[in-house]
């Protein structure tokens, strides 16, 4: 079995880790949730640190270990989330929605069904006037076909409150999404 593995993804969120280090979240098809270590990355030379911010889709290269996998290199397809071209409502938007989806997916793979609506989620949330009403949507077929019911089937005001049911915490970003209009 290879120590090394390639995977594209979908960088969710970063933890600094000591003076130059951070831990990287990622969603990818084949890999589901997980964490990585990308080392010396906060050095003001690293060449990747444009490229892990959230919202970011990468092809990463890894190595295996007994403990976290630890991120090598970034291939060349990237779409980085450049944050300082993002209008206020979009960047909520998407902050949003990866913290959503940090929440609703274990570690393990996804299905592509699954990841291809979590692209198009991210996708809709960059566009200049995104469709709230679409996304809402397109996250409450996410969550029906991850096994759960669907919202529009419940009691839950908002799209909100049923994802802290269903997570069992509360969602830190500002609420945004309603069930029913």
């Amino acid at each position: 079995m290879s120590r090394y593995f390639k995977t594209y993804g979908l960088v969710l969120k970063r933890a600094n880790l000591g003076e130059t280090d951070q831990i990287i979240h990622f969603l990818s098809q084949e890999k589901g949730h997980f964490s990585a270590v990308a080392m010396g990355v906060r050095k003001l030379r690293s060449k990747k640190l444009g490229s892990l911010e959230p919202g970011s889709l990468v092809e990463a290269y890894f190595i295996e270990t007994k403990g976290l996998p630890i991120l090598t290199q970034l291939g060349q397809k990237r779409q980085a989330v450049d944050v300082s071209e993002l209008k206020l409502k979009q960047l909520k938007l998407l902050f949003q929605l990866l913290e959503v989806f940090e929440r609703l997916f274990v570690t393990e793979t996804l299905d592509k069904y699954s990841f291809q609506l979590v692209l198009r989620l991210r996708h809709q949330a960059l566009a200049l006037k995104p469709n709230n009403h679409l996304i809402k949507q397109d996250l409450g077929n996410l969550i029906a076909h991850l096994g759960f019911v669907h919202p529009d089937q419940t009691e839950f005001s908002s799209l909100s409150a049923y994802i802290e049911s269903l997570t069992e915490k509360e969602l830190k970003s500002a609420r945004f999404l309603t069930v029913k209009s």
